[in-house]
């Protein structure tokens, strides 16, 4: 009864079906499959077809017997297989998106933590092409970051090289000032660095005998420059001091009693102290936190500064300094009469020497006391330069030399000398090339030296050959 059941017979019915189906399929069927990628987008690795989805079991022919197939480049491949029938089938698998990275080579102008400008150098191989920057294969990194460099291979598949910097440090130094007002000086002391920082001048605790602004230089450790302002104006000038009043005399006896004689009040004079409403008695502490800095021009540019907007009145009285070629006009109210000129030289890095003429002259000029001590001084008043020129060389530019950088340096030239206004001493290059029509006396010893040598030359030449003549005269004498 169970097996004349409807749901039997139907379920018996469709199993054998369906294996009937599947086990003899007409000979006009043909075996499929589809193929699977284990990486389908861009890619610089190796990509894996596999065989799947068959429509039927089959037996792979090739390959090994192998369902998958590795590409290590772009191409294609068809696997081949057949049913137990012995059909035929095969699946075509492409790919197209396997761009594969170079071999290359990255340098870098440093490696180093550095505040200037990183340079790189991309070496690539053959058989690629460079399509952004302009297709050059250096980029300049003026600060951290990172640059793609793109390519293409010989197929036109686009690919990135990412080069990072992440050593450059620009930020200038910072730190606060701490004001000691005293009757005869004040004392400025710098304290709070924003990090390890060394000082231009001195060991961090400046003494000041005259009002004015002055700027104190600071380093880190990597050559960052920072400014700091210090404003000094608790000095009263001799018009502001307030005498003391004359006494009120007393009155002189009436010699006639009958004729008395009133006292006289008498006038007394007092100086009223000049008041500058615009500045207070408290010297101003430079409490921003990102002092002044100079800025820096480009490692392959030379800029020129403006003139300094600095005070230069015609009223001003000057004190003259004369040293080595070099003359200097300082008001006097900002120098002590016993301070003198000092002028040095000093060297440069061979790449400012590149952009300098063959024959520069260095001057390294500042204010000493009367102990040799470099002077501080404000920044202002302008102070009147004046350099003399060479006349055996030819003359370029003027620059001054700020963190080894060059700042061309506006001036004016007359009766043989450079004519500069700054608000600052430091270091100066005069730039000269070689005048070839000018023999100096280098030249010339370097010239006689030559002469000496070829005289000394032909001597022995004629020495020997006499006696050479000599000999051969003996010979025949004595045969």
């Amino acid at each position: 009864r169970f097996q004349s059941s409807p749901y039997f017979l139907l379920e018996n019915f469709f199993s054998i079906s369906v294996i009937n189906l599947y086990e003899n399929p007409s000979a006009s069927e043909i075996p499929t499959a589809e193929i699977s990628y284990n990486i389908d987008t861009k890619t610089n690795k190796d990509v894996i077809a596999e065989l799947v989805d068959e429509n039927r079991p089959i037996t792979i022919t090739n390959n090994g017997g192998s369902p998958t197939y590795t590409f290590n480049e772009n191409g294609t491949f068809t696997f081949e297989f057949v049913d137990k029938a012995g059909n035929e089938g095969t699946a075509l698998a492409m790919v197209t998106w396997i761009t594969k990275v170079p071999q290359y080579d990255i340098s870098y102008s440093t490696k180093e933590l550095t505040n200037k400008d990183v340079t790189v150098v991309l070496t690539l191989e053959s058989g690629y092409i460079l399509v952004n920057n302009d297709g050059n294969n250096t980029y300049t990194f003026t600060d951290n970051g990172t640059f793609e460099f793109e390519y293409i291979d010989a197929n036109s598949n686009l690919g990135k090289i990412p080069v990072t910097v992440d050593w450059i440090d620009k930020t200038p130094p910072t730190a606060e000032l701490k004001y000691d007002i005293q009757e005869d000086k004040v004392i400025v002391t710098i304290i709070n660095p924003s990090e390890e920082i060394t000082f231009a001048d001195g060991n961090g605790v400046y003494e000041f005998t005259k009002n004015g602004t002055y700027e104190l230089i600071i380093y880190d450790k990597i050559g960052n420059r920072g400014v700091l302002l210090v404003k000094i104006d608790s000095f009263k000038a001799p018009s502001e001091v307030i005498p003391d009043p004359e006494p009120t005399p007393d009155p002189e006896p009436n010699p006639n009693p009958e004729e008395p004689t009133k006292p006289t009040n008498p006038i007394v004079t007092t100086t009223k102290p000049v008041t500058n409403n615009d500045k207070t008695t408290k010297p101003v502490v430079n409490n921003s936190t990102k002092p002044v800095s100079t800025t820096k021009p480009n490692s392959n540019e030379i800029v020129t500064t403006k003139k300094p907007t600095t005070e230069d009145k015609d009223d001003l009285n000057y004190k003259k300094y004369s040293s080595n070629g070099v003359e200097l006009e300082i008001p006097n109210k900002i120098v002590d009469d016993n301070t003198s000129l000092v002028t040095g030289s000093f060297e440069v890095t061979n790449e400012l020497k590149d952009k300098l003429g063959n024959a520069s002259e260095y001057f390294d000029l500042y204010i000493a006391d009367e102990n040799s001590k470099k002077v501080l001084l404000p920044i202002d008043y302008a102070f009147k330069i004046s350099i003399k020129l060479n006349s055996n060389k030819e003359f370029v530019n003027v620059y001054e030399v700020i963190d080894d950088e060059l700042e061309a340096v506006e001036y004016e030239k007359a009766n043989g000398k450079i004519l500069i206004k700054s608000n600052r001493l430091g270091k100066y290059v005069v730039s000269y090339n070689k005048n070839e029509n000018t023999v100096t006396k280098d030249d010339k010893t370097e010239s006689n030296q030559k002469t000496f040598v070829i005289l000394g030359i032909a001597a022995l030449t004629i020495i020997l050959f006499g006696v050479i003549v000599y000999f051969i005269k003996f010979k025949k004498y004595k045969c």
